[in-house]
């Protein structure tokens, strides 16, 4: 027998998750006796002498906070990452990472394996597809492991959320361009039914109506939020119609669309004016510098952090949901 027996092995021969042994050492409830003596039984027969983390759960310690993020490459992201590790630091826990990149399979794995390394609850980034999969979450409340969404939520369950007001953010956006006489105003989105793409067309169309001005539903448009993204959109929507404006749900995808503009032989904002969400360490320093809606992404990471922590105290208060304003930041892009 092998003499390093980890948490995965129990679970193996017990024919339980590794979450379930997990729920054993720590002598929560949710587990049958049954399945608690069969688990019992495989850290006996195995001879499993758990590691610190698993002696902080019998010990009812969690050591660690986890992050679940989407994307990397996305600069805001990044951002985020550093500002809750800054968080985290002021605290007892130390901090796990787990990436996404917008697939509800991998944010289940990484939650799956946090859970087995004495995680005290969750921040967690929703995927772009996960919100027709939301088992993992379910357990997690089954398990009593505290769980708080971070800039943006999952539709189909109740949670804590900390986000910015993106209906509010969309709104002033929109109104600041319709106000400068611009009608035709494009917006590049994700896909429609996440809740960072609603709120945002929400506001959208607030904006036109308060103008007593009808919009166009085919000028707001899903993709991916990436650069390549904007370029390919931009460039089919050049092909047929030259807008007034674009806005983009992220400044990754405001580069692609400042890039096909200027390959076009058009100029921002001569030609067209470009707003994004999301304020980057960059965004003054682009060759136009672009006007954004800024994200107070320090406070949401704050709070986010100490509500989470406020959680696995014990903090049974009714579940949260905090929208932060956003702010604009006019340059020259506008």
């Amino acid at each position: 027998m092998k003499s390093n027996i980890t948490i995965k092995d129990v679970a193996m021969y017990a024919n339980v998750s590794p979450a379930t042994v997990s729920l054993v050492i720590n002598n929560r409830s949710g587990v049958s006796a049954e399945t608690k003596n069969k688990v019992l039984f495989a850290i006996k027969k195995l001879n499993y002498k758990p590691n610190q983390a698993a002696r902080n759960l019998i010990m009812q310690r969690p050591s660690a906070i986890g992050l679940v993020v989407t994307n990397i490459e996305n600069p805001f992201y990044s951002e985020l990452i550093h500002y809750v590790q800054e968080e985290v630091d002021n605290t007892d826990y130390s901090l796990l990472l787990g990436i996404s990149n917008d697939s509800v399979k991998k944010e289940i794995k990484a939650i799956e394996d946090m859970v087995t390394r004495d995680v005290g609850g969750l921040i967690i980034v929703p995927s772009r597809d996960g919100e027709d999969n939301l088992h993992h979450l379910y357990a997690l409340k089954e398990l009593q492991i505290p769980f708080v969404f971070i800039t943006s939520a999952y539709n189909g369950i109740q949670s804590d959320c900390i986000m910015s007001d993106l209906e509010k953010g969309m709104y002033d956006a929109t109104m600041y361009l319709l106000r400068k006489n611009k009608r035709k105003i494009y917006f590049i989105t994700e896909k429609r039914l996440l809740r960072l793409s609603e709120d945002r067309i929400c506001g959208y169309i607030r904006a036109y109506k308060e103008c007593d001005l009808k919009y166009n539903d085919e000028y707001i448009i899903e993709t991916n939020p990436t650069v390549e993204s904007g370029i390919k959109i931009t460039q089919k929507i050049l092909e047929h119609d030259t807008p007034d404006a674009i806005i983009t749900v992220n400044a990754l995808l405001s580069l692609g669309v400042m890039k096909c503009i200027k390959d076009k032989e058009l100029s921002v904002p001569e030609n067209i004016s470009v707003i994004c969400f999301d304020e980057l360490s960059y965004s003054s320093l682009l060759y136009t510098p672009i006007t954004t809606v800024k994200q107070p992404l320090y406070e949401i990471c704050h709070e986010a952090v100490s509500l989470l922590c406020s959680r696995i105290d014990g903090n049974d208060e009714p579940y949260k949901v905090q929208y932060y304003p956003t702010e604009m930041i006019i340059r020259h892009s506008s």
